[in-house]
């Protein structure tokens, strides 16, 4: 019994994730249970206890409305309709209207009329279950006939083919009603224990906390509690966080709060801390494993184990859980977080960083205030979902590594770190930078591979089952999909016997194979587990039909269709009704598979939440053109507070997966060219002649993402280019040229408002053109008059073409312009200026294509006697001076993007082809765009990159070979100035642009001098002019030179960041002219990226090394300050907001201590640093699987890293032991802890290093 009511009950609870549920009402008096009931959301409530002539005036009434909430509407008449506008509608009925003659038999076909009973069947047919409480047969029936009601609720049940549940709480049946009701009817549960005692004892006492409205309930911002050690731990949310951030604490209030879709919180069904920035609805995988279907697999108790081991032993070695795309990572990680809360021992942190990670500062600040809330020392279990930050160059492990190795440098408490990551290889990386050349021993080799190995735990999701797992799959499922009265066993045991043989299951197989047979019960799978993503499919495919009624799919879709229908079959296994269904073409047979897929994935939810969705979605797209709404990823984008229930990938990388999974042939077959391509047509063309669609962000973004990932590049060297950063494919002509006609229908002001599309569009053409440029660059000898006469009569309408796609840029800068003005979210302005920059560079790029086109066009038509089109008469370029301008706002709002430089030299050469070869103005613009060349270099090192920006750079030194410009030359220009003439012919072409732009100029010609013998002290003194010197400090990349050049002056050597303990030996005057040139860097930097005049403390920082400058230079500035050392580590912590300079920061900490000491003592002529002495505050066992240890040295606690090759053993001494005679190296990773061994080894290693660079 007790089974049957929990079931019961937890029936109840779910169903209100559909729309509506009905209570009958037969008590209205003010019992507990009562209470209970109608705090839930009804829409609809039936009551009898209430004549038509008592209306508002009945106390029984009267005490009803007391319980409701929310907009309620009476219906006193016959004639009224339910309104759903309002939350409920109190249906009040007359006793007797529930009297009727009838006989003894059930099936007695005439039943009532009345209009209420019309509803209560309606309602009920359509899957809504009915709630009868407080009723007794005797109010309107018989112990020997029966009441009207229950056999209202047999007829309905038994006529109807799908119908919902009806569940009997605290009421009198009759003994007639209850044998037949629960004899022959399966949806009709009758409860024999109080419903107040049943929500006792199944834990569902608190029922406002399931259907807490998070926007009217003030108790989410108020007191709230979470567990460490079993006990309670009360905080107040707001003075936790402060502001809103990427950490979570998980406490009770905020896993339970509601999600948008509705006003449920189940905490059997959703992980809440999950949804509220990523989904507007669960997954279909997101469910928790009290769900009927749910079937545990290995991977999740290995996962436990780990973390429950970890917690125990205050482990914090990183656990990665990696696993392909949507194979539910996701939920994995938020199942097992929810459990370990349940729990009640151990604190749980949830980091939601997106692609990026958390901000130091404010997750520092967000642990410690965790630590001071909680006064328990027990380990806190930090879950971090970091699988999009692991596509670049750093891997899974590096982010990992670097998350713990701040954690254990910045917060105190123990602490357990789960992150996630797409599939990767555990390998160990390079040895650091800092190691000695000599190779260690095989032996040393393999002990130190098994230790990097240890350093990270590993749980890879697996994509099919096997073994124990499988078998246990197959045995649930069958057991539930017997418990239909409707199902045949016969056919159910035929299906899963057939897998039952195979050593692993393809679960994508088996459940095609369910979805083809039994759509019925899987529709009603659907009505139980996801009756939200029932009602959201139907709608969906309601709207579509209409859209394309009368259509057919297309010869190549009924192919692709049949392919996955029959891939990993053998031909042996193959039903001849199945084939016969291959072969039907009519679209009423597709739409009823589109529909079964979509039951199909539903069923993967509910069986294997595990289960990677990336496989159900393998022929979709091809069988309707909409498919790609329906693809199981939700991504909000970049919009501001409102939300579209479109599916769409994530990012480039789930497309690219998707194509490579389901869309690639072989090596050079065509098909695969056919497939891609022929999906994208048909999305557009449909998406053309939909005005929905074409209102829809996600519908947009969906091309847009397969366009990005598929990319028409024509080799591997452009597989950096920033929009294709998944090639999969090489690009075929005929394609790109059926393409690109469908494309250009969809660039108006509706459809692209942020100009995303216009950037597609302008990429293909763009990459189009280049392969037209090379056939028309081609010599007399290379190409035919064949060849010749046929590109001539093309020429023309592709030039005409490129022209349209300049003029849709210009436009489309002009409508986001419009929009960044309109918009108030900051994140969604950053976003369309990000868009603004693309779409200038896009419309440059087609600018120098048309230039080199039609130059080279001209040109080939004069070596073969032709006359060119007159239609290129109306053809007009952008000029040059225009393009620099826009060019250099876009580089210096972005430094460090190599593609706008190398936009902005593909411009400049373009412009220096076609231009005459008097043409004196090119001497000038050489001059500007050598000044942001030479800015791109220093923000672009050539470690990073393509490597495109170094060959572009190499190209445009030989413009600059012709210009000889030296500080002489800036000497007589000042003269010039000064006196009318007198000027040679060369120096009048810099004229002009020396008055309009002195600064640009002058740099040039500075950074030419220093290419002379002594150039540099020369140099030095004309920056330090006071004349000259205010123009200077206005510009932040002026202020980098001059840094460079004073650095360079007073050390003879460049600074360089990432070289072992450099020497520095400068003066305190000379200290103090870099601490001026760093503050005025600094000053101007903020007020240009900020614009405003900033404080120290809240400078943003451009250039790593002038920082670490700025810090050297104030220790040397306050030598007698004892709060030197944390001022500036403060300053530098507040100044790297980049995730890419974290490393730079840790070695930063306190350099000054070793450069400070340099003339204190040791030999600064030879560039030997202080010997120091301390005591080992932290070695490597207090910290398990860890390199790094901290030795105390002049009273600051260091983080040193320690080889047994540097240091001659195997790592530090035990906590507490005296160290003698050490020094400290300054390497890439960190200091570097030497002893007398050690030392002997890196001065080998740099003798060796020597050598090799003479």
């Amino acid at each position: 019994m007790a089974d049957k009511e929990q079931k019961a009950l937890e029936r109840i609870f779910d169903g209100f994730t559909r729309k509506k549920m009905l209570l009958f009402v037969g008590q209205a008096d003010k019992s507990e249970g009562l209470k209970k009931l109608l705090e839930m959301p009804w829409r609809i409530i039936f009551t009898t206890r209430f004549k038509s002539t008592e209306l508002k005036t009945s106390a029984n009434f009267e005490d009803l409305m007391d319980i409701l909430s929310g907009k309620i509407k009476i219906l006193d008449h016959q004639s009224d309709k339910i309104d759903l506008e309002y939350d409920i509608n109190v249906i009040k009925i007359s006793s007797v209207d529930l009297e009727d003659d009838y006989n003894d038999d059930y099936d007695q076909k005439e039943l009532f009329s009345d209009s209420y009973k019309d509803i209560l069947k309606s309602y009920m047919r359509k899957n809504n279950d009915l709630v009868i409480y407080g009723f007794d047969y005797r109010s309107d029936g018989e112990a020997d006939k029966g009441s009207g009601l229950c056999k209202l609720i047999y007829k309905i049940s038994k006529d109807a083919e799908c119908i919902g549940n009806v569940t009997f709480l605290d009421s009198v049946l009759a003994d007639k009603d209850k044998n037949i009701l629960s004899s022959k009817l399966s949806n009709v549960t009758i409860c024999e224990m109080p419903f107040e005692d049943m929500l006792k004892r199944y834990g569902y006492s608190d029922v406002k906390g399931y259907f807490r409205d998070e926007e009217n309930d003030s108790e989410l911002a108020d007191m709230d509690f979470f567990y460490s050690s079993g006990k309670m731990v009360r905080i107040n949310r707001n003075d936790l966080l402060g502001k809103p951030t990427e950490m979570e604490l998980l406490t009770e209030n905020f896993i339970y709060k509601t999600v948008p879709r509705g006003k449920l919180a189940l905490k059997n069904k959703f992980w809440k801390f999950m949804l509220p920035r990523r989904f507007t609805f669960p997954e279909w995988y997101g469910y928790f494993a009290k769900s009927r279907f749910y079937i545990e697999r290995n991977t999740d108790k290995e996962l436990y184990d780990i973390v429950s081991k970890a917690l125990e032993k205050a482990d914090d070695t990183p656990i990665i859980l990696s696993g392909a795309p949507c194979s539910g990572k996701t939920a994995a990680i938020g199942e097992l977080a929810y459990r370990i809360f349940e729990e009640r021992k151990n604190p749980v942190v949830f980091i939601r960083a997106g692609k990026e990670k958390p901000d130091a500062r404010s997750f520092n600040d967000f642990l410690v205030k965790l630590k001071n809330t909680a006064e328990e020392e027990q380990p806190v279990l930090i879950i971090w979902d970091s699988s999009a930050i692991n596509q670049g160059k750093m891997t899974a492990i590096d982010s990992a590594r670097e998350l713990r190795h701040e954690l254990s440098g910045t917060y105190g408490r123990r602490f357990v770190l789960l992150c996630t990551a797409y599939q990767y290889s555990n390998e160990p990386d390079d040895e650091p930078d800092d190691e000695p050349d000599d190779e260690p021993d095989d032996a040393e080799k393999n002990n130190g591979s098994e230790e990097y190995r240890k350093s990270i735990r590993s749980v890879n999701l697996k994509r099919s089952l096997g073994g124990e797992e499988k078998n246990d799959f197959l045995k649930k499922l069958g057991n539930n999909l017997r418990s239909y009265d409707a199902l045949e066993n016969r056919v159910i045991n035929s299906i899963i016997k057939k897998y039952e043989d195979q050593d692993k299951a393809d679960i994508s197989m088996l459940f095609y194979d369910l979805s083809t047979k039994f759509e019925s019960i899987l529709s009603e799978g659907l009505r139980l587990e996801q009756s939200v993503m029932a009602d959201y499919i139907c709608e969906k495919l309601d709207k579509l039909s209409p859209r394309v009624s009368g259509s057919s799919l297309s010869e190549k879709q009924i192919a692709l269709l049949r392919s996955f229908m029959a891939s990993n079959k053998d031909d042996e296994d193959e039903e001849p009704e199945k084939e016969q269904k291959n072969k039907d073409e009519s679209y009423k047979e597709q739409k009823k598979k589109l529909n079964d897929f979509n039951l199909c994935i539903a069923l993967f939810g509910q069986v294997d939440m595990k289960a990677p969705a990336v496989l159900a979605c393998s022929f979709y797209p091809e069988i309707d053109p909409y498919g790609v709404e329906y693809i199981p990823w939700i991504d909000h984008g970049y919009l501001e507070d409102s939300y579209e229930d479109y599916f769409c990938f994530r990012n480039n990388f789930e497309a690219a997966k998707f194509i490579e999974n389901h869309f690639e042939g072989e090596e050079n077959s065509p098909k695969k060219y056919d497939t891609v391509f022929g999906m994208i047509k048909s999305m557009i063309c449909c998406f053309n002649e939909d005005e929905e669609a074409r209102s829809s962000f996600f519908v947009k973004k969906s091309i847009i993402d397969l366009l990005r990932c598929y990319g028409p590049n024509k080799d591997n060297a452009n597989r950096h280019h920033p929009y294709y950063s998944y090639k999969l494919t090489p690009t075929k002509f005929d394609d790109l040229t059926a393409l690109i006609k469908p494309l250009s229908e969809l660039l108006n002001d509706s459809f692209d408002k942020d100009g995303a599309f216009t950037i597609i569009y302008a990429n293909f053409c763009h990459e189009f053109f280049n392969a037209i440029a090379e056939d028309v660059g081609k010599g007399e000898d290379q190409i035919s008059d064949e060849e010749a006469e046929k590109q001539i009569e093309l020429y023309p309408e592709y030039m005409k073409l490129i022209q349209n796609v300049i003029t849709g840029c210009q436009n489309a800068v002009g409508r986001v312009k419009d929009e960044i003005g309109n918009t108030t979210s900051s994140r969604y302005g950053r976003y369309l200026k990000a868009e603004r920059n693309s779409l200038v560079t896009e419309m440059v790029i087609c600018d120098s294509q048309l230039k080199l086109i039609r130059h080279r066009y001209f040109k080939f038509c004069g070596s073969k006697g032709k006359e060119p089109d007159s239609r290129f008469d109306d053809l007009s370029t952008l000029n040059f001076g225009y393009i620099y301008d826009v060019m250099k706002s876009i580089i210096e709002s972005d430094p460090t993007n190599e593609y706008y430089y190398i936009s902005l030299l593909r411009s400049f050469k373009a412009y220096a082809e076609t231009s005459d070869e008097d043409n004196a103005d090119i001497l000038g613009y050489t001059v500007w765009v050598g000044d942001l060349i030479d800015r791109g270099e220093e923000n672009i090192p050539s470690s990073f990159g393509s490597g495109r920006f170094q060959n572009k750079v190499l190209e445009f030194r030989s413009y600059e070979k012709r210009i000889e410009l030296g500080l002489d030359d800036i000497e007589k220009l000042e003269k010039g100035q000064e006196a009318d003439g007198g000027d040679n012919e060369r120096l009048a072409v810099f004229r002009k642009y020396y008055e309009k732009n002195k600064l640009s100029v002058i740099l040039y010609a500075c950074r030419n001098e220093m290419k002379n013998p002594g150039g540099i002290d020369r140099v030095f003194k004309l920056l330090n002019r006071e004349d000259l010197l205010q123009i200077f400090k206005r510009d932040h990349y002026a202020n980098e030179f001059r840094f460079r050049v004073a650095w360079e002056h007073f050390t003879g050597s460049k600074f360089n960041l990432f070289d072992e303990c450099q020497c520095i030996a400068l003066t305190n005057d000379q200290w103090e002219f870099i601490r001026n040139i760093c503050s005025d860097y600094y000053e101007c930097t903020a007020k240009y990226y900020d614009g405003s005049r900033p404080k120290k403390e809240s400078i943003v920082s451009r250039n790593p090394s002038i920082l670490l400058a700025y810090a050297l230079s104030d220790f040397y500035c306050r030598p007698n300050d004892p709060n030197v050392y944390q001022d500036t580590s403060r300053f530098i912590e507040k100044n790297i907001r980049d995730e890419m300079f974290y490393n730079t920061y840790v070695r930063m900490r306190t350099p000054f201590m070793i450069c400070g000491s340099l003339k204190e003592s040791g030999d600064p002529v030879n560039g030997t640093p202080k010997i120091y002495s301390g005591v080992v505050s932290s070695d490597p066992a207090d910290n398990k699987d860890s390199d790094t240890g901290k030795v105390v040295i002049d009273r600051i606690n260091l983080e040193c890293r320690c080889h047994s090759r540097n240091i001659g053993g195997a790592s530090l001494p035990k906590r507490g032991t005296v160290l003698k005679d050490i020094e400290l190296g300054l390497g890439y990773m960190g200091f570097s802890v030497y002893n007398k061994k050690g030392r002997e080894n890196q001065k080998k290693r740099s003798e060796q290093k020597k050598g090799k660079d003479r």
